[in-house]
């Protein structure tokens, strides 16, 4: 292209002839060169589902491991407050817990010497979320603590399973003799 420089035009239109005439080779340049291929197509597919791979199967485990955790968290709290009850012989009652599959039961007895086959009423209801079960050992599914001294009915285990892990998730809570909870 060819810009005059002495014809009667200003030299404002000269300027912006020479910046269009500019852009058009730019553009020209751009619109060979767009898109993309399907080699960087597949390339960027296979770097995201790399990634993928290796970060779900981590991020479940975090979360069982979570669940496992508070489920746990809810046994032994569940079983230190029936005791400090039963040691602080609220309303003159003994305190238990019963245990379901998915759910942790505080329980007191209305007569002291039938607990636990005399009535007793519920205090609190804890729910314990999917896939994690309960499983009490012996298979008595309930504890009930003395007043005064705070031992427990029974000694025994209490463990508690994420159902479906692989390898299999669990941690144990023992109830010793003395009426003392570890895991």
């Amino acid at each position: 292209m060819i810009i005059l420089w002495g014809s009667g035009r200003g030299l404002a239109h000269k300027i912006i002839i020479f910046l269009k005439f500019c852009n058009l080779k730019i553009m020209k340049k751009i619109k060979q060169k767009s898109g993309i291929t399907a080699l960087e197509l597949l390339i960027t597919t296979s770097i995201i589902a790399l990634l993928l791979a290796t970060v779900l199967p981590q991020f479940k485990k975090m979360q069982e491991n979570s669940l496992l955790n508070n489920s746990t968290e809810n046994v032994i709290s569940a079983l230190n407050k029936a005791r400090s009850q039963s040691l602080a012989s609220l309303g003159g009652l003994k305190y238990g817990v019963r245990f379901a599959a998915n759910s942790i039961i505080i329980f007191k007895c209305e007569n002291t010497s039938l607990c636990p086959s005399g009535t007793t009423i519920t205090t609190e209801t804890i729910n314990i979320l999917t896939p994690a079960k309960i499983y009490p050992i012996p298979s008595p599914s309930e504890f009930y603590f003395e007043r005064l001294n705070g031992k427990p009915s029974a000694a025994g285990s209490v463990i508690v399973i994420i159902e479906g892990s692989i390898p299999s998730n669990s941690k144990t809570i023992t109830i010793s003799p003395t009426g003392a909870i570890s895991f």
